[in-house]
């Protein structure tokens, strides 16, 4: 690691967000700083957004300065938060990366709002893609990325073997010292209260994945 990187998550689904939590802990045990922000398109968290720009812009002062932002998608209904807001943070300069459910089935369109997709697991790619942007190196061969350059060519790389044993993997991170949520009362995006433990699973439920990927073989 050559320096203290800070690299900020953004979440569309919600708090349960396994994927997005599973890359913050990774990325925190490679030595990284990260922020996570729980938005939740399902709830409406766009148009309020929307109606109210003082939120992106607090927004973009938490991106601000970082090496990195990655979007987490897993239901199609919330995929038009993440474009919407790609689109409204693109001034800031910062590399975009969207990953989840979403643009792992449906890359082909997601590409098209986004310079860089991930299909698949996310942890080794997002790590490889943010040592090579802090080494100044060229990106377009890291395996599970979809790249689009500036003539709008796709670099579809393939996928990289699965992690075989997760217990390589550190826990999802629910340490909410860097968690963000849309604090609709206040009208602004804020800290999860540390005193407050609910927040950091506001759902009611504690999701635990045993194995990853469905067990079925569908043809989709």
């Amino acid at each position: 690691m050559l320096n203290k990187q800070k690299i900020t998550l953004i979440s569309t689904d919600g708090y349960v967000q396994h994927g997005l939590r599973s890359i913050s802990s990774f990325m925190k045990k490679e030595g990284f700083d990260v922020n996570v922000i729980f938005l939740d398109a399902f709830d409406g968290d766009l148009k309020y957004i929307y109606n109210h720009p003082q939120i992106l812009e607090e927004i973009k002062i938490i991106i601000k300065d970082s090496l990195l932002v990655g979007f987490s998608t897993n239901m199609q209904e919330n995929s038009q938060l993440a474009i919407w807001l790609s689109k409204n943070i693109k001034d800031i300069n910062i590399p975009l990366i969207w990953g989840g459910i979403f643009p792992s089935i449906n890359p082909e369109d997601c590409i098209k709002h986004f310079d860089i997709v991930c299909r698949g697991e996310g942890e080794l790619p997002f790590l490889e893609l943010a040592r090579k942007l802090i080494k100044k190196e060229e990106i377009k061969d890291i395996a599970n990325l979809w790249i689009r350059l500036e003539d709008n060519k796709i670099i579809k790389n393939q996928p990289r073997e699965l992690i075989s044993d997760l217990d390589t993997l550190p826990l999802p991170d629910i340490n909410t010292s860097n968690h963000y949520y849309l604090n609709k009362i206040k009208k602004s995006i804020e800290k999860i209260p540390k005193e407050n433990p609910m927040m950091a699973n506001a759902e009611g439920i504690f999701s635990v994945h045993g194995s990853r990927g469905c067990p079925f073989i569908c043809s989709y």
